[in-house]
């Protein structure tokens, strides 16, 4: 398995510009920053010089906090194999759906109660999913336990390379997106979907948009 390189600055006024990696020192004609605004946020990387129109930009927007557990049993226990979403009260988990290929039930929390629950460990998150399942599903917890075969979560607030699950845009940052996707001297770039155009943030199609948009910015530099 190939270790991850990390960027650490980025020097992108002179040219060509050059960046400084755990791995040595690399230059390019065209610098494209794809990381994350939580990333961003906290001065995951040194961008030298930094544009104010950038970081005002990088403050404006704010990182989503989501816990997910994903949950698979030996056998179905609810109603329909295939049953949408359904949104509940749940102090822990509110929000669920289910896997069509499988016997599978993913658990939802976002928000304050995405942040409650990513202060805990996966063992925590899980026991408080299957309760949550028992309730909703009516079903007996020691039963749900039993038939659990599997179960995956990841806790995106403490992963040094996300710090938070997706971008969304608070009050007055409707344009920060915009801004932030302009590129800087035909040098300096941004994608990820905190950066697309149309407004798509936080979603797998908004980002392989923008950096399609990149793409095509810097073709376009003369």
């Amino acid at each position: 398995m190939r270790a991850k390189t990390l960027v650490k600055s980025v020097e992108w006024q002179q040219r060509p510009a050059k960046l400084v990696s755990d791995a040595g020192e690399f230059e390019a004609e065209r610098v494209i920053v794809t990381l994350p605004i939580g990333v961003l946020k906290a001065g995951g990387i040194d961008i030298i010089p930094e544009p104010p129109s950038k970081r005002d930009a990088i403050e404006a927007l704010e990182m989503g906090v989501v816990c997910k557990v994903v949950l698979q049993f030996r056998d179905r226990f609810w109603p329909e194999r295939n049953f949408g979403f359904i949104h509940t009260e749940d102090e822990w988990f509110q929000t669920w759906w289910a896997d069509e290929r499988g016997d599978v039930l993913t658990a939802w929390a976002g928000g304050p109660a995405g942040e409650k629950v990513s202060e805990f460990d996966r063992g925590f998150a899980v026991e408080r999913a299957l309760e949550a399942a028992s309730k909703l599903f009516d079903e007996r917890l020691p039963r749900i336990r039993e038939l659990l075969a599997a179960d995956s979560t990841h806790n995106w607030m403490k992963d040094p390379f996300s710090r938070g699950a997706y971008s969304y845009v608070p009050v007055n940052g409707v344009d920060a997106c915009c801004e932030l996707a302009r590129g800087e001297g035909e040098v300096l770039f941004f994608a990820g979907e905190a950066t697309d155009v149309n407004y798509q943030f936080g979603t797998v199609h908004g980002a392989i948009a923008s950096g399609i948009r990149a793409a095509r910015d810097v073709r376009a530099v003369k």
